[in-house]
């Protein structure tokens, strides 16, 4: 905020409704977040947003969208709101209060990758799921749009071992917060696509090329190739729903992570359309392919040719202007 704001930030011991304010997190646009706790029940992080201006037209249209929200998983919930004077130093002004999901330790994606400095591949490719999952749960809820997708609207929470990844290891949770007004006429709403791009690039310009396996650089070329070409793409009449780009980034995962495949060429297909490697034809030539089949000797029958002629019987057949059996 372009004000001298140092008072709306020290506001630390305060209460607001039943809620004490602990600590200062962060200020966006309109507003000033702090982590607070209920007087009823203490230890448990609750979040609150004060905002100190007048409410401008249209301020609703974000709780009504999370609202339609509100069993979905990566979405920040809001849980309350009202109005409290608040008075320091002889100074007070009114503020508007709303109570969201505190998401330890109150830290957006900017922040996030400014202290990491350095991410993997799979850090990319969680968020970009994460944020089509949201999307997706938008359009089946008759929600228009995010309306204000940016890093510092993604936050990412502590690695806990209540919530584990595909490797069964404890992973940093990923959130979608502070849905922009949309179309109230308040004022336009931002491509929720085109943020997404602009999240990726950033992230791309924080990863670790130098750990970065042949997988992961495969993965990260279909991104930049067919992801994030989707996404930017102008005509809406030929975007792609966030339902079509998740299985499309499925694909991307499991066709470079098994062996042999390559990211699809120029071209994306449509959802329907795409085709998964089929379990039945396998490669040998991938560890993980081999540690799989391990004892199926079907399968690696099916892999090698059963016997081989001797190379001075193919040369003896050859001269004769015979052909070995099953040529």
């Amino acid at each position: 905020m372009s004000r001298n704001d140092s008072w709306f930030r020290t506001l630390a011991d305060h209460t607001v409704g039943d809620y004490k304010l602990i600590d200062f997190v962060g200020a966006g646009q309109i507003g000033y977040v702090y982590r607070a706790e209920h007087r009823d029940l203490p230890g448990d992080p609750w979040a609150v947003k004060l905002t100190f201006d007048k409410l401008k037209d249209g301020w609703e249209v974000e709780l009504r969208k999370v609202h339609k929200l509100m069993l979905i998983d990566g979405v920040v919930h809001f849980h309350g709101l009202g109005t409290e004077l608040l008075s320091k130093d002889g100074v007070s002004h009114l503020a508007h209060f709303t109570v969201w999901d505190y998401i330890p330790p109150g830290e957006d994606l900017k922040k996030y990758l400014k202290r990491l400095k350095s991410v993997p591949t799979s850090f990319l490719v969680a968020v970009i799921e994460q944020v089509l999952r949201v999307l997706h749960a938008c359009s089946e809820k008759g929600v228009l749009r995010h309306g204000d997708l940016h890093s510092g609207n993604i936050l990412i929470g502590e690695p806990s071992p209540a919530r584990l990844d595909d490797a069964l290891q404890p992973r940093a949770p990923i959130y979608v917060s502070d849905f922009g007004y949309g179309a109230t006429g308040a004022r336009p709403p931002k491509d929720d696509y085109q943020g997404l791009a602009n999240i990726i690039n950033e992230i791309i310009e924080c990863l670790s090329y130098t750990t970065a396996s042949a997988t992961d650089r495969q993965i990260l070329k279909a991104i930049r190739s067919e992801i994030t070409k989707l996404l930017q793409e102008q005509s809406h009449t030929e975007r792609r729903q966030p339902l079509e780009l998740l299985q499309l980034l499925v694909h991307v995962k499991k066709s470079t992570r098994a062996s042999g495949a390559q990211p699809m060429e120029k071209g994306a297909p449509s959802a329907s359309t795409i085709a998964v490697p089929s379990s039945d034809t396998p490669n040998v030539g991938s560890f993980q392919v081999t540690e799989m089949i391990g004892e199926r000797w079907d399968w690696w029958k099916r892999l090698f040719v059963p016997t081989v002629p001797a190379r001075s019987k193919i040369l003896g057949l050859a001269a004769r202007g015979e052909k070995p059996a099953g040529m």
